[in-house]
């Protein structure tokens, strides 16, 4: 069953009317008295009414705090606990990029870790690891990883991160040559947005994973 099918859980009742007309009700059951339109008692009562529907609410959240469909942030990663269920971290993209010198050299040339490039979209790649072209060579591949994480730098076509962002001496082109991808955005604590969901339906699915043998 969807955890949107199942039928939605109220822990206490939580009724203005009902709470107002039991507060009022035991007030003149106690006191015996009956209080008028304008009697200021009538103003105390009601601000306890108003008390008393706060805090069923927070008794209400807190119940379903412990239940799957309705979980969120922390209270989601123990639920997700007891069936092995942990968040995925967001990662960056990453793709291969070619580096081009204009110009054969005598000596090597590096290209510095961090080095950027980008396809001047606001979204840049770095260089991973110290890059050296040897000497009398004019072309290498590095990879490189987005330098933000998430689903932004996916998806960039081979040949569209063109722009050297880093200069460097005798560095003609640095163009990539496989599609970027890799990029996820995880399972961030979002109080209920996107990260949770995705994580609460992981862990709904996550009792599939057992194995039901019982050995030899």
């Amino acid at each position: 069953m969807k955890l949107s099918d199942m039928p939605d859980i109220e822990f206490v009742d939580m009724d203005a009317s009902t709470i107002s007309d039991n507060i009022f009700a035991m007030y003149t059951k106690i006191t015996g008295r009956t209080l008028a339109a304008a009697d200021p008692v009538r103003l105390f009562l009601n601000t306890m009414v108003a008390i008393v529907i706060y805090l069923l609410n927070v008794i209400n959240d807190t119940g379903k705090q412990n239940l799957l469909r309705y979980a969120i942030n922390g209270n989601l990663d123990n639920i997700g606990a007891l069936v092995n269920a942990y968040r995925i971290d967001a990662s960056a993209a990453t793709t291969m990029i070619k580096i081009t010198l204009s110009d054969v050299l005598t000596t090597n040339s590096t290209i510095p870790a961090g080095t950027r490039v980008t396809p001047g979209d606001g979204i840049f790649f770095a260089i991973d690891n110290k890059t050296i072209i040897v000497a009398g060579e004019t072309e290498t591949t590095a990879s490189a990883t987005c330098t933000v994480k998430g689903n932004s730098g996916n998806d960039y076509a081979a040949g569209s991160i063109n722009i050297i962002v880093d200069p460097l001496p005798f560095t003609a082109t640095m163009i990539n040559t496989t599609k970027s991808e890799g990029g996820d955005d995880g399972e961030p604590m979002d109080s209920g947005g996107a990260g949770d969901e995705r994580f609460r339906q992981r862990i709904h699915e996550a009792p599939e994973k057992f194995s039901t043998c019982l050995g030899p």
